[in-house]
């Protein structure tokens, strides 16, 4: 069994990696700084070239956790669009071009595996002064309920985790 584990250098990503480890799982973990695999998840070209080192080294994936993610405050007033931008090119597009680029993988694999996105309960509750990373987190949501239905009959359970504080 393998897994990919994104923002798995840190936090809850370093814990997630460590829990599939123990429970024998062969982890490659993607991040900017400190990962298997040194990756920008909202580039497309790096996870392509994530994914292509990862299935060189230990195939197809049976599992993939998309963890990274950035947070952000400020008012959308005053919100700076790079800093918008950025937020959401982080959580929600680079969760989906990781999804979509480790659902083709299982796809053309034959696998199918589970992918289970974290998202937060800032998705359904708006936190003022939150609002890029409440917006992002909202449309891992709904991104994850889509992709299972689109996956689902390839055999790839999609699911999302919506930690707290």
């Amino acid at each position: 069994m393998s897994a990919i584990v994104t923002g798995g250098a840190s936090g809850i990503g370093s814990a997630t990696a460590g829990r599939l480890r123990n429970n024998g799982h062969d982890v490659v973990t993607w991040d900017l700084r400190g990962g298997d695999i040194i990756c920008d998840i909202s580039d497309p070209d790096a996870v392509s070239a994530a994914l292509e080192q990862t299935l060189s080294t230990v195939g197809v994936p049976d599992r993939l956790v998309a963890c990274a993610g950035v947070g952000a405050s400020g008012m959308l007033i005053a919100q700076d669009p790079a800093e918008w931008k950025r937020v959401i090119d982080v959580n929600l597009t680079g969760a989906w071009l990781t999804m979509r680029a480790v659902a083709q993988a299982m796809i053309d694999g034959g696998t199918g595996g589970s992918i289970v996105a974290v998202s937060s309960i800032s998705g359904t509750v708006a936190d003022r002064d939150m609002g890029a990373y409440c917006v992002s987190k909202a449309g891992v949501d709904m991104l994850v309920r889509v992709a299972a239905s689109e996956w689902g009959p390839h055999g790839i359970r999609v699911n999302a985790v919506g930690p707290g504080v």
